[in-house]
């Protein structure tokens, strides 16, 4: 059982050890004299209060001077210069404290000039490290020290102080001041601690967005820039926002103190306006340019999934079913196969493999990702530019055929140049396709799951020599013959003798060919210039263009291309009477029979078909 006299005993020294502790922090304030020869005259401390309010008055005024300097931080200045990362964040935490334990204002009072050391300790190293859970801890540091702070100066109310030393010691003011001192630094705090929060939110979203934008080559345009859109407006709001706390904090400016302890030069653009509203004017700029690049988005997609389609089966039926329908009656209709319509059916030819590699076959390259690898990609834009090439050239050959068909020559030469030319001319014009088309397969590339000719470096010499050889050099030559061969017809016409109604169709037939002849130099213009052109003046001249204008203009330059496959059947149903009759004849129509026969008979300067 334990001794009642031992446990009185233990109490009665557990007080003796506590009296003597706060007599010993006292001390070091209030002088050692004055607090032993009241520990000694009360040893139960309970006339403490009295014997620190009647004695050693100047020992009063130098604990009174110690604390001014406790809560003078006037001539502190944060430069960060501590290791604060090296310390432990129990040392900067006050020592727990209960209002109603503590019975003398000396420790009370001592414990208050330690414990804003220890805040201001904690507030500098926030400041430095910009760490947001410590700014947390700051926060309820300066609550708990002004909850405290409040307590001390209510009890210290209620004391009867007469001596003027005695009023200096406990200078209310000066608590009063340092608890102003510690709500303004709370409240710094609180709002310094939320610009943090809010500008590593922004961080984030920064981050997300940059995320968004390197998988946009793999992922729905549209969506990731909605997404971005998204993202930026909420950048946009946090930004505001930030800018109004920074405005809010701009009256403690006049308090150059609270800053220094607070904000070391290198955190002070948390409290620069100026900063947050530049910052917020680029974010709304950036937001403006994702919502261009948004209604871009959808333009693009709307043209790639609803107008593209549209377009590429138009022009794939109407270019497959007329070339087709050429090709039927070259094949089954022996008497067509002859050496003027030899180009006329490499052309045919050609602009079928062309409406299925470069119209239908491209389709589906831009849309898929590319799992054919980099030697399928090169093939496949060599295929792409041998297919342009010969059908840009089998259009010259057949325009040199029409002029040395109304040129007068002898027949042993005419017969000759048939012969042999045949021959020379078809191979003439693969060979040249083949060796245009080098370049091309050379700078396709694969990269990112797409097949392209991204080898920028070498596409911009490439776009100037598509221009000339595709288009500069084809168009004059075709010009010059057709030009030629019209003014022939034309000549001819005045040399034909006679009025009858025969003579007078012939000279009607002659200049319609001469017409149809100039349409076609301005129908192999318009497919083949714009194309080439454009490419030339945005690669080489640099003509600054929007996104979605330079897609829509790619895209109408692109299919004006297959205008040519198009048309030509159509020309030759006009031209020719021989190909209007075949083709009423496999479509079913009637009087193909008959205008056979006609056009058996007709002496005109149509097409030789």
């Amino acid at each position: 059982m334990i001794n009642r006299n031992v446990v009185i005993i233990t109490v009665t020294a557990l007080h003796l050890m506590t009296t003597e502790m706060y007599e010993a922090r006292a001390a070091a304030t209030f002088g050692e004299n004055d607090i032993s020869t009241n520990a000694t005259d009360n040893p139960s401390g309970a006339d403490y209060e009295e014997g620190m309010t009647t004695e050693s008055g100047s020992n009063f005024h130098n604990a009174s001077d110690e604390s001014s300097e406790a809560f003078d931080i006037s001539q502190y200045r944060n430069n960060c210069t501590e290791d604060f990362e090296s310390e432990n964040e129990t040392e900067l935490k006050p020592a727990p404290y209960a209002g109603g334990s503590v019975h003398h204002l000396g420790p009370t009072a001592l414990e208050l000039r330690e414990d804003f050391q220890l805040l201001l300790k904690a507030v500098a190293r926030f400041g430095c490290t910009a760490n947001e859970s410590l700014g947390r801890e700051v926060i309820s540091m300066s609550r708990e020290y002004v909850d405290r702070g409040k307590d001390f100066l209510g009890r210290l109310s209620g004391q009867d102080t007469t001596a003027s030393d005695e009023r200096h010691a406990f200078d209310a003011g000066m608590y009063e001041a340092s608890i102003l001192r510690a709500e303004s630094l709370m409240e710094l705090v609180d709002q310094m601690t939320d610009l943090m929060a809010e500008h590593a939110r922004i961080d984030v979203i920064n981050d997300a967005i940059i995320k968004n934008s390197k998988e946009i080559i793999f992922s729905n345009r549209t969506l990731v820039w909605e997404i971005n859109v998204r993202l930026k407006e909420n950048v946009t709001r946090l930004l505001d926002k930030c800018l109004q706390t920074a405005a809010n904090m701009s009256k403690y400016k006049e308090q150059d103190d609270l800053l220094a302890v607070l904000i070391p030069n290198h955190t002070r653009n948390f409290f620069d306006v100026r900063q947050w509203a530049d910052l917020l004017e680029n974010e709304t700029e950036t937001l403006q340019i994702y919502r261009t690049n948004l209604f871009a988005a959808e333009r693009d997609r709307f043209i790639a999934y609803t107008v593209k389609p549209a377009v590429t089966a138009t022009v794939f039926v109407v270019g497959m079913a007329g070339n087709g329908l050429l090709l039927t009656i070259f094949v089954r209709h022996k008497e067509t196969r002859t050496f003027p319509n030899s180009m006329l059916m490499n052309l045919t030819a050609v602009d079928c493999a062309s409406l299925i590699v470069n119209l239908l076959l491209e389709y589906f390259r831009v849309l898929w990702t590319w799992r054919l690898g980099l030697p399928m990609c090169k093939i496949f834009y060599f295929s792409r530019y041998v297919l342009i090439a010969v059908s840009i050239y089998s259009v010259v050959m057949i325009s040199v055929q029409r002029f040395l068909a109304v040129t007068q020559l002898p027949s042993g030469v005419m017969c000759r140049v048939g012969k042999k030319t045949k021959y020379v001319f078809m191979v003439t014009i693969w060979a040249l396709g083949f060796i245009l088309s080098v370049p091309h397969a050379l700078i396709a590339d694969v990269k990112n799951g797409l097949c392209h000719e991204l080898s920028f470096e070498y596409f911009g010499p490439v776009s100037t020599t598509d221009l000339v050889v595709f288009c500069v050099v084809p168009v004059v030559l075709v010009a010059v013959f057709s030009g030629l061969t019209a003014t022939r017809i034309r000549r001819s016409v005045c040399r034909i003798p006679g009025e009858g109604a025969g003579k007078e169709r012939l000279r009607h037939n002659r200049i319609v060919s001469s017409t149809i002849l100039i349409a076609l130099v301005a129908l192999f213009v318009v497919s083949y210039t714009p194309d080439f052109l454009y490419k030339f003046l945005t690669i080489q001249v640099a003509i600054p263009t929007p996104s979605w204008q330079f897609n829509m203009v790619n895209v109408v330059t692109y299919y004006l291309r297959f205008v040519n496959c198009c048309l030509n059947p159509v020309i030759l149903f006009v031209m020719s009477k021989r190909y209007r009759a075949y083709m009423k004849k496999y479509v079913g129509c009637g009087g193909g029979r008959k205008e056979l026969d006609a056009g058996k008979s007709d002496d005109t300067y149509e097409t030789s078909l």
